[in-house]
């Protein structure tokens, strides 16, 4: 990752919380002196925001649907995965009698329909959260990264 772009991750983790509208973002990261290209900038604004871009349409999707390339978002990962695929999963905690949600993601090479990668995440969660009180409940498929 380039350090401008680096350091425009910091400025940006810093002032997402704040509640600064997408553009304001921006202009204080270039005027620091660390813009690079628009596009890469608002989806990592969008990242740190927890605002992904088509989430409405690919929460729309029926589990025997596979997500669109043109709903899937570009992306960078430094993992040898085509996709990454960004859940929101919901549990029930047993030791304070609550529910609660996780955003979680999963990279895969496999281009597969929602509901078989709602299943391996599912799989996946059971394993990774076993004995720690978090029952699962379901998840569903936020958005679809696509390694660039």
């Amino acid at each position: 990752m380039p350090l401008a772009r680096a350091a425009g991750r910091l400025i940006i983790q810093k002032l997402v919380p704040l509640g600064y509208s997408n553009r304001r973002i921006m202009r204080a990261v270039r005027a620091q002196g660390f813009g690079y290209r628009t596009e890469e900038l608002n989806n990592d604004i969008n990242l740190f925001a927890g605002r992904v871009k088509n989430e409405w349409h690919v929460r729309k999707l029926n589990d025997n649907d596979v997500v669109p390339e043109f709903l899937m978002t570009p992306g960078e990962f430094g993992q040898p995965y085509k996709y990454r695929v960004n859940f929101q999963s919901n549990y029930y905690d047993i030791d304070t009698d609550s529910y609660v949600t996780v955003d979680e993601s999963m990279y895969t090479s496999d281009y597969a329909k929602i509901g078989d990668w709602k299943e391996a995440n599912e799989l996946r969660t059971k394993r990774d959260y076993e004995g720690q009180g978090l029952e699962f409940i379901n998840s569903n498929v936020i958005s679809v990264e696509l390694q660039q």
